[in-house]
């Protein structure tokens, strides 16, 4: 299994964002590091990162605070 930009997508108000940026194919086991980064809009309400190849599995959902603050 390989591990690219395909694995991750941000749900910003229910729509779909691919990363602006990823790591290249990482392979499995590896312990190479990188940054996924998405371009959020500033006016947006809800976000949910998910992980998992796009179209081919059911992606794992992570809710994300846009509030921001401590």
């Amino acid at each position: 299994m390989a591990l690219g930009a395909d694995y991750f997508r941000l749900l910003v108000d229910g729509a779909p964002l691919a990363p602006a940026a990823a790591p290249g194919e990482l392979k499995a086991k590896s312990a190479v590091e990188g940054d996924v980064v998405f371009v959020v809009p500033e006016t947006a309400v809800q976000a949910i990162l998910q992980v998992g190849e796009v179209g081919k599995e059911q992606p794992a959902t992570i809710p994300l605070n846009l509030k921001g603050g401590a």
